[in-house]
């Protein structure tokens, strides 16, 4: 049956795209991580500077605005991911497991009545 595959396809979809939403959380706080390192190194550099030219400051502060905004957008990104997966993760499982549990009573079932025929 056409409807049979295409139920079981949209399910594996769904399943598969879950994960990918997980792989990706765990880029990000990755990503997010590597950007905390750069903002740390930049507040130790600014420490250890002395400033004597306004544009050096400016300088400085274009480049810590570029970090805190590519911090802010990780921020963003993870914590919407981390929501999703956190109030999905247990339920995806369970539904995982009770599809593979439904598909393989399916195939049993086909599996004897083609023996008793």
């Amino acid at each position: 049956m056409k409807i049979d595959r295409e139920v079981e396809d949209i399910l594996g979809q769904f399943f598969a795209n879950h994960n990918k939403v997980e792989r990706m959380s765990e880029q990000l706080h990755k990503d997010l991580s590597n950007v905390d390192k750069e903002l740390a190194e930049f507040y130790h550099k600014v420490e250890g500077i002395h400033l004597s030219h306004n544009t050096q400051a400016h300088n400085h502060m274009l480049e810590l605005k570029d970090i805190l905004a590519r911090r802010r957008q990780l921020k963003k990104d993870t914590i919407l991911i981390r929501c999703f997966i956190d109030n999905t993760k247990s339920t995806i499982d369970l539904a995982k497991k009770r599809t593979e549990s439904a598909l393989e009573k399916h195939n049993k079932v086909l599996a004897k009545t083609k023996i008793q025929k």
